[in-house]
């Protein structure tokens, strides 16, 4: 069976074909602390593709939909908006922009 390769999904479009990917995309991100706030720019996607999409009779648009409104996700969106805010708090503060790769930006302070 073909391993599906790695999306960058934040500048991919979610459909009822790659919403359970996008799915196992959060969650990988999520795993591993330098992707907090990319996991909840994912989740956030599919959460709008949720409440867009009129797919009810789609298996994969009722799967995702399951696992968005878990509890497990609603802790990840909800440590992403934390990294998020204490970051937007630092970004002003001598903070200089060095480069943006795969929708992460990195910053250095002198």
């Amino acid at each position: 069976e073909d391993e599906k390769k790695e999306v960058d999904f934040m500048n991919e479009v979610i459909t009822c074909s790659n919403v359970l990917h996008a799915i196992k995309s959060v969650e990988n991100l999520y795993h591993i602390d330098a992707r907090i706030i990319a996991a909840g720019k994912v989740l956030e996607k599919v959460e709008q593709f949720i409440r867009d999409s009129n797919q009810s009779d789609d298996e994969n648009a009722e799967a995702a939909k399951m696992k968005v409104f878990s509890e497990e996700f609603r802790l990840i969106k909800e440590r992403a908006e934390i990294c998020e805010s204490n970051f937007s708090e630092c970004e002003g503060a001598g903070w200089i922009f060095a480069q943006n790769l795969m929708g992460i930006s990195t910053y250095f302070n002198k």
